[in-house]
Formats: structure tokens, sequence, C-alpha cells
């Protein structure tokens, strides 16, 4: 129904944003260490 949907755009919305902070932070990472 609407709230499970309501429900997985979240969880994917959430999703995106841990991996698009771990890919930055291991950028940052990388970069210091070079």
């Amino acid at each position: 129904g609407f709230w499970k949907k309501v429900g997985s755009a979240a969880w994917g919305g959430v999703k995106a944003a841990a991996k698009g902070a771990a890919v930055g932070g291991l950028n940052a990472l990388a970069k210091h260490i070079q």
C-alpha cells in the first residue's frame, strides 16, 4: 500500500545517503593519505 511505498522510498534514500557519505569519506581519507 501507500505507506509501504513511502517506507521503501525513505529506506532507499537513507541507504543512498549512507553510501554517498561512505564514498565521500573514503575519497577524503585517500586524499589525506597521499
